[in-house]
Order: C-alpha cells, then sequence, then structure tokens
C-alpha cells in the first residue's frame, strides 16, 4: 500500500507529541487511507476507521524490521493461535507473523497489550509489558552476540530508567530519551573506567566525573565526549590542574597543585578539601617568578611561570602552586 501524498483529498497534520499523519480525516479522526510517522520513526501506512487502525496495513519499525498486517479482520498468511473475541484477538495465546516473528502473550481488543514475549527471526527477544501491539511499559530486549536491555519503554522506543548491558563494552545505567541516553547516567567500561554524570543525544554532554582505569580524575564539564569548559582534573600520582578545556585540551589560564607526599591517598583527600574550600583566596606573588625545576620539565617548560608554597594547617598538608596559560593544549 502506497500513499499518494500529492493527492488533493489528503492533508497533512503535525502533532505536539512529535507525530504527523498524511491521509484523510473524517471530522478530526483519522479515516480511510492514511500514513502516520511516530516521534521516533515508527510508521503505519494504512487503513483507519474513526482514529484507529482498521484493515490492512504496513508498519515499518526504526530497526528495519517490516511487516504487513491487517487489524481486527481476517488474518491473511499469519497464524494467530488462540480464541477471538467478535473477530478481535483476545486471549493469553501465540500469534505467528509470515515472516516468522512470533508473539506470546496477553492481549485487549486485537492489540498486545498486557506482558508478552516478542521473537523477531534475527534471534532478538523482547520480554515485557506491551500496549496497543507497542513495546510500552517495562521491559527486557536482547539482542543476540549485542546488548541486553533493561528498562522502560514507550511506544517501542527506550524511554525513562534503564540499563544497557553491551557484550564488548560495558554497562550504561540511567536515563534515556526516544532510544538514547538522555540526562544523568552513569558508564562501567569493561576495564573499570566509569563516567557519571550528564548525556545528551547518546553522548556525554554536560556536568560529569570521569574516573579513569588508571586513576585519573576529572571533574567538571563535557561536550561531545570531551572536556570542554572548567573542571578539575586529579592525576593519579596527587597532582591536580584546576583550569579550563575547549574541546579536550587546556585552553586558557589554570593552576597546577603538587601536594608533598601526594602519593599518599589520605593526603590526596585532604588537598580536595583544601581546594574545594580554599583555592579561590589563594594568590600568587607574580615576583616568585622562576624557571620550571627539571623534575616537572616538558618542552615548553622553560618558560617562566608562578609558584608558591601552599599551607593549610588544618589539614595539616602543604603543596606547590603554579600558574600557567594554554591555548589549544600548548602551554604559552
Amino acid at each position: 500500500m502506497k500513499i499518494v501524498e500529492d493527492d488533493e483529498s489528503f492533508k497533512e497534520k503535525s502533532y505536539s507529541n512529535g507525530g504527523v499523519y498524511i491521509g484523510k480525516f473524517k471530522g478530526k479522526l483519522f479515516h480511510g487511507i492514511g500514513k502516520y510517522t511516530w516521534s521516533n520513526g515508527t510508521i503505519y501506512e494504512g487503513d483507519w476507521v474513526d482514529g484507529k487502525r482498521t484493515g490492512k496495513g504496513l508498519m515499518i519499525w526504526p530497526s528495519g524490521i517490516k511487516y504487513e498486517c491487517e487489524f481486527l479482520t481476517k488474518l491473511n498468511d499469519d497464524v494467530y493461535v488462540g480464541k477471538f473475541n467478535r473477530k478481535l484477538f483476545h486471549d493469553n495465546k501465540k500469534y505467528k507473523w509470515s515472516n516468522r516473528t512470533i508473539y506470546e502473550g496477553d492481549w485487549v481488543d486485537g492489540a498486545m497489550t498486557g506482558k508478552g514475549v516478542m521473537i523477531w527471526p534475527s534471534g532478538t527477544k523482547y520480554e515485557g509489558e506491551f500496549y496497543e501491539s507497542y513495546l510500552h511499559g517495562r521491559g527486557t530486549l536482547t539482542r543476540e552476540n549485542s546488548c541486553v536491555y533493561t528498562g522502560d519503554w514507550r511506544m517501542d522506543a527506550n524511554r525513562g530508567i534503564g540499563q544497557v548491558v553491551h557484550l564488548g563494552s560495558g554497562i550504561y545505567d540511567g536515563l534515556w530519551k526516544e532510544g538514547i541516553p538522555e540526562g544523568n547516567g552513569k558508564f562501567t567500561w569493561k576495564n573499570g573506567s566509569i563516567y557519571e554524570g550528564n548525556w545528551k543525544k547518546g553522548n556525554i554532554n554536560g556536568k560529569g566525573i570521569m574516573m579513569w582505569a588508571n586513576g585519573d580524575i576529572f571533574n567538571g564539564f563535557w561536550s561531545n565526549g570531551l572536556k570542554h569548559g572548567s573542571g578539575v582534573y586529579i592525576f593519579a600520582n596527587g597532582r591536580v590542574y584546576v583550569g579550563t578545556w575547549s574541546k579536550g585540551l587546556k585552553d586558557g589560564k589554570g593552576t597546577f597543585y603538587y601536594p608533598y607526599g601526594s602519593k599518599q591517598s589520605s593526603l590526596l583527600k585532604k588537598l580536595c578539601v583544601v581546594l574545594s574550600s580554599k583555592v579561590s583566596k589563594t594568590r600568587v606573588n607574580p615576583s616568585l617568578s622562576k624557571k620550571a625545576p627539571s623534575s616537572g620539565r616538558s618542552k615548553d617548560s622553560s618558560r617562566p611561570f608562578s609558584h608558591k608554597t601552599f599551607n593549610e594547617d588544618q589539614s595539616k598538608m602543604s603543596c606547590v602552586v603554579y600558574e600557567r596559560e594554554y591555548k589549544e593544549g600548548k602551554l604559552l
């Protein structure tokens, strides 16, 4: 069935939920031939009666899965095992489509509604809640040799709170929107690295903390998976850099803190307390400028920089402070 979108009797209307309908109406209801596209990309093209899918049609999911179906009428080549209620599926039974997709579970008025299990020919399996033939509610989708998602669903898309286990990389646990991570979430890689913070359109974006497997930690702002904006980078050896980044590179003024005996974890914790409450009050005396010591030298370290010894009696520790300035990752 093909919708002729330039047919003068057809009208197009967009809805606040992101859906778009092209077809015939009866008052404000879909009625006759029409095509409805949901915000997640799912498409139904076929017959409508009083706003409901009724008759022959074609369903297409974002994954590319398609099947021709018939709502509330005869079965065509599909096979349904169960009872009928006024020609509607209405039982906890099994239905098999001609493309070998299988559903077994609850039905209400001809639609998969309630709890059930859907198995596709590819081996992908969904077990959970359905509503009007959508994956909708709480459920688990298992893709063979790929990933397992357990969480909330809305109209065939991951939306709400859920966890996905990627067999080859790691685990994401957090918020979803239209099938991708969006909002607060935590990703744990198989090598032990962990990110916890904000996500946008499936990417690390906004405020968050990255803890690498080697012991380094970054607490700050991100854009598309890269450090971007202000932040604090704590090295595994205890050094701390407070500054700004642009597209993953140091960019702008920043300050290095070298705690004495910084290999001790207890000292590092004390330093973090000091930084969070006292660093904004610390001033560096420009008259103390000198060349970088050889132990901390890089290819640009021969340039002068400011430093001082920072003491905090309450925490009983001290550290050396160096001010630096970078441009696109290069020391000025």
